[in-house]
């Protein structure tokens, strides 16, 4: 089922990361900034599609302010909220 909001904040930390860019191969490091390049455009997204659909309740500054587990939250509530409207004009179009 498709919803409203793909949660993509599970992005991931690099542990060691200045170990990498000293020791690692430069086709390693370039792997390194391409998925960091990944996170940051999926982090963006995220925070765009919170922006949309909270309809002025959110603005940019606030969402960058947000911690992941808080993004996701607010995407798991936007999601419920929009499936239960479905839900609803669902069950008003077969009474009537």
């Amino acid at each position: 089922m498709r919803t409203h909001l793909d949660s993509t904040v599970g992005f991931r930390p690099h542990k060691f990361f200045r170990l990498t860019l000293l020791r690692g191969e430069a086709e390693d490091i370039s792997d390194l900034l391409r998925g960091m390049e990944r996170d940051r455009d999926n982090i963006e997204k995220e925070i765009a599609q919170l922006v949309y659909y909270m309809n002025g309740g959110l603005n940019y500054v606030d969402a960058y302010s947000l911690s992941a587990s808080q993004m996701k939250f607010l995407s798991e509530t936007i999601n419920k909220h929009y499936e239960a409207q479905a839900d609803a004009m669902k069950k008003g179009s077969k009474s009537r």
